[in-house]
């Protein structure tokens, strides 16, 4: 409960008030008024245009960062790193939000992953911006990757969703379900998909033969002569070869891949 205090100093305060305006304060106040509302009709506009000013210079510095940051970057390069990130949003829109979480774990595989320098970051933070605010369909986006690229670069834009949505600890049955999608409308075969997926499932718990088998896209117990040939079909899949023009930072991906299967050949022979 709040008391009545009978404080006087307000009234004192007012009373003063109302006596300057009686003895012409009031023609002062509106003299001051109108003084102000004209420095401020004047003073708007050069702060409209300072502004301006200001925002297109920024804007400048940040595109001309950007252009020299990916001047090496080829075309086909370019339209599949723009591409990856509008089809990798609507992954982390899967759940109708995007996390914090999910921003910072695409951006650490720019930066770790592949590499990329301040003036790259620049233009994926830019592409990332875009394609959060850009309402394309995903079977726009999909169309449009089949019509660029061939079938080796759907698999390694597959591979790349995997690695940026299981990066982080939230991974779940909306994001897999999008990814499906996808699976589909690029017409990826299910024996490549589930190889693929299979580096990334982590809920399986087998032993390292087992992983090896997954990584050759076969069965436990396949003979020799089936190992052999899954083997041989795996690295014409994933050769580095088939995806040089993406650049090389994809490329390095596609070694690491071909390692693997390496790997796991060296050891089921």
């Amino acid at each position: 409960m709040k008391y009545r205090t009978y404080n006087v100093g307000w009234s004192v305060f007012w009373l003063a008030v109302l006596f300057i305006l009686l003895i012409g304060g009031f023609r002062m106040i509106i003299h001051l008024i109108g003084a102000g509302l004209i420095f401020v009709f004047n003073i708007f506009p050069l702060l409209i245009i300072a502004y301006f000013i200001f925002s297109t210079t920024r804007s400048l510095r940040r595109s001309a960062s950007i252009k020299s940051g990916i001047k090496g970057q080829s075309a086909d390069s370019r339209r599949f790193i723009e591409l990856l990130i509008h089809i990798l949003v609507h992954v982390m829109k899967a759940d109708h939000k995007v996390e914090q979480t999910e921003v910072q774990s695409m951006f650490q595989f720019f930066a770790v992953r592949l590499q990329y320098s301040q003036f790259k970051m620049l233009w994926v933070a830019d592409l990332l911006q875009h394609a959060l605010r850009s309402h394309y369909t995903l079977e726009s986006l999909c169309a449009e990757f089949s019509s660029k690229f061939n079938y080796e670069s759907k698999l390694l834009l597959l591979e790349l969703l995997y690695t940026v949505a299981t990066s982080d600890t939230h991974f779940d049955s909306a994001e897999q379900s999008v990814i499906k999608a996808i699976v589909q409308l690029l017409e990826i075969a299910k024996e490549d998909h589930d190889q693929i997926r299979s580096k990334f499932d982590l809920s399986k718990s087998g032993s390292l033969n087992d992983k090896n088998y997954e990584i050759l896209g076969i069965a436990p117990g396949a003979s020799e002569e089936e190992i052999k040939k899954a083997y041989k079909d795996a690295v014409k899949k994933f050769h580095p070869d088939k995806v040089h023009h993406l650049g090389e930072e994809f490329r390095k991906i596609a070694e690491e891949r071909v390692k693997d299967i390496n790997r796991a050949y060296e050891a089921l022979k």
